[in-house]
């Protein structure tokens, strides 16, 4: 059973490298020939949540991934007959036929769930694999960015979408994996090529998806330029990335489609930063209240205590397209000290190129912003002595006119 390990930071603005892949697997079923095979798709790693980042990050320091598992999140998976994107359909004894999954919806295990040993559970319950013909699976994840109904014209199946940066867009289609090639290269010949089906599933081969994260993720930290920006009390308030945002989707295909280019983007807005206010299933990310970066106090080998500024975490992070860079909007605000009452707001637009290239896709930046706040104008004066130019002495009947 695969897992997923989550890469870490490898670039000059803190990149972590987020391994795009997300298994998710299935155990095997051995029946009599006769018996027929539920079709069990589990969740065989671990994964990043408008619910936010699925799975976790791993840590630049000590190259470990934390918290990354899925959390009850919702996948959709398509079942087509091999190498095609026409649906499958179980044929009953009657002669009745039935789609088997067509955008069918998945809940994937809870945080607190071994996802090698609890199975995704189907909207519509559990599926059986036809006794005969083999198989595709294809799945993906939209979150609740989907704007409309899937579009399948045989070579492709789009969804047309829009994200607000709070979606973890992912892809994904079944492969074998290492231990299961093992198992396949142990079949006659003429049966290798057989997943997946009822004969594979009787012979320990399910369906293993592998979901890849397709955009990139930015977290962001604060931290002051200096004290003073603590004694004055600025904070920051909202933080937008001008990315792209609406387009379509394909979420499966018969073209050999590199995951690079399954998103056709067309449209481009500023994508508000936004918080995790509940750990409950589903729950949306709320608009971001305002941050004050932090200080600590840290003793000096003179044993001495001293304040230092130290970098701040600021909402949930941002999910945006891939690109070469990003305009970025951040709005700090402080007391007015004319009229404390008052708040001094204002606005710093800035470009953030990418540490080499392009921002690329399942990969995760830390941008750390540093903040100096308003700074008052101080206008000092001083007082010049006049000179004496001299006496100029005039009578005026003695002017001639």
């Amino acid at each position: 059973m695969k897992k997923l390990f989550i890469s870490t930071f490898a670039v000059a603005a803190l990149l972590c490298s987020c391994s795009s892949d997300d298994d998710f697997a299935v155990d095997g079923n051995s029946v009599n020939e006769s018996d027929l095979v539920a079709i069990k798709l589990g969740m065989g790693a671990d994964v990043t949540r408008g619910t936010g980042t699925v799975g976790g990050v791993n840590d630049a320091d000590t190259l470990t991934t934390t918290n990354n598992y899925w959390n009850n999140e919702k996948v959709n998976v398509f079942m087509f007959k091999k190498n095609t994107l026409e649906l499958a359909y179980f044929v009953n004894g009657s002669g009745d036929s039935t789609v088997i999954y067509n955008n069918e919806v998945f809940t994937t295990p809870s945080s607190t769930e071994n996802p090698n040993e609890v199975p995704a559970i189907a909207a519509n319950g559990v599926k059986y694999f036809p006794p005969q013909g083999n198989y595709d699976f294809w799945g993906y994840r939209l979150d609740d960015a989907s704007t409309g109904e899937p579009v399948n014209d045989s070579a492709k199946v789009v969804v047309p979408f829009t994200i607000d940066g709070s979606q973890d867009v992912m892809i994904a289609k079944a492969k074998l994996t290492a231990a299961q090639e093992g198992i396949t290269t142990g079949w006659a010949e003429g049966n290798r090529e057989r997943y997946y089906s009822a004969y594979a599933a009787r012979n320990g081969v399910q369906p293993n998806m592998v979901f890849n994260h397709l955009l990139t993720r930015l977290n962001f930290q604060i931290i002051a330029g200096d004290t003073n920006v603590i004694v004055n009390q600025v904070r920051l308030d909202t933080i937008t990335v001008k990315s792209g945002a609406s387009g379509l989707f394909t979420v499966a295909d018969t073209l050999g489609i590199e995951n690079a280019d399954r998103i056709q983007w067309a449209d481009s807005a500023l994508l508000y930063l936004k918080e995790r206010t509940s750990n409950a299933v589903d729950a949306q990310l709320e608009d971001l209240n305002p941050v004050y970066p932090q200080t600590d106090t840290i003793q000096t080998d003179a044993g001495q205590d001293t304040v230092v500024c130290v970098p701040t975490e600021v909402g949930e992070a941002l999910l945006v397209a891939p690109q070469n860079n990003y305009e970025i909007q951040v709005v700090l605000s402080q007391p007015d000290k004319n009229n404390p009452s008052n708040t001094l707001s204002y606005t710093y637009v800035f470009t953030m190129n990418a540490p080499s290239g392009n921002f690329e896709m399942g990969k995760s930046y830390n941008v750390k912003l540093t903040i100096y706040g308003l700074q008052e104008i101080k206008v000092t004066t001083s007082l010049a002595p006049w000179e004496n130019g001299g006496n100029i002495s005039i009578t005026p009947e003695d002017e001639v006119k």
